[in-house]
């Protein structure tokens, strides 16, 4: 409302994604329409938000999509001697497979279904499986509540809640992992896919409309269906697979040449000094 410009507006997928959820503040909704129809450049991580701005602003938005670069030096495969040290830490026979639920513990991105699908697994699909969940600013209500389901299916020695883990000590955790899994009930693109194809950790999730963009979708492997019982197949159909590492090294090829961070800093360089010069503030 000041007449700033050029604005430039960075949207996160829970900003947009909630406001069509029917208990969205009806206010806050037009506050949103007004900043993004007066802004000179959007940007965001999915072609699906990006279209959704336009909707909400009513006119078609100069936009740029522009998920957040990685280190992909630090985010790389390896790390065993570490990986071994911390599987032996939380108390993790080797023989068994780990199963990595990355994504901040909150009732959208739906680990109670993680946790009663691998319960399923483990009980119907005879794997030898554990699986791990990371704190980061958790809800300790929702993590009780996600704690008594695998008590109640005798499968606490099975599930391992650790404590945030420093960004630096990610490639880690994801060299410890067999596979990732991710189960939201909506999303924006999760810089944790890039992290995960970078280490050539496997990625098993739903398929939500913003998993769809930046030519990432190839290196997914998608669950058909969107209940417990439908992850729970494809959770004991990846314990039993044997992983195709070619398919991963690709994966990796691919987010070192369009995501590694020196791309992501070179790309919105570019975009800023472009809308710079379109309103004529530098030669």
């Amino acid at each position: 409302m000041a007449g700033l410009h050029p604005l430039v507006l960075s949207a996160y997928g829970s900003d947009l994604n909630g406001t069509t959820l029917p208990n969205h503040d009806p206010r806050l909704l037009k506050q949103k329409a007004e900043a993004i129809a007066r802004c000179d450049l959007f940007i965001a991580d999915s072609e699906d938000i990006l279209a959704l701005a336009s909707q909400m602003a009513g006119r078609e938005l100069h936009s740029l999509l522009l998920p957040i670069g990685i280190n992909t030096q630090t985010f790389r495969p390896g790390y065993e001697t570490q990986a071994s040290e911390w599987r032996s830490a939380l108390g993790i026979p080797e023989i068994g497979t780990i199963i990595l639920s990355p994504r901040i513990i909150r009732p959208n991105y739906r680990h109670d279904k993680i946790m009663k699908a691998f319960c399923i697994a483990v009980r119907n699909g005879g794997i030898n499986a554990y699986i791990i969940f990371k704190k980061y600013s958790s809800d300790k209500t929702y993590i009780d509540e996600i704690l008594a389901v695998a008590s109640q299916q005798g499968m606490l020695e099975r599930v391992r809640v650790i404590d945030e883990v420093p960004y630096e000590h990610l490639p880690v955790l994801y060299s410890m992992a067999d596979f990732a899994v991710n189960f939201p009930a909506m999303d924006a693109f999760p810089v944790t896919f890039l992290e995960c194809c970078a280490c050539e950790l496997p990625i098993l999730s739903n398929r939500l409309p913003s998993y769809s963009s930046n030519g990432m979708s190839r290196y997914l492997r998608f669950v058909d269906g969107d209940d417990e019982y439908a992850l729970s197949r494809q959770l004991v159909s990846m314990c039993n697979e044997v992983s195709d590492s070619s398919r991963m090294r690709e994966a990796r090829a691919y987010v070192i040449h369009h995501f590694d961070e020196s791309v992501f800093s070179a790309e919105l360089t570019s975009a800023y000094r472009h809308l710079l010069k379109s309103a004529q503030l530098i030669k």
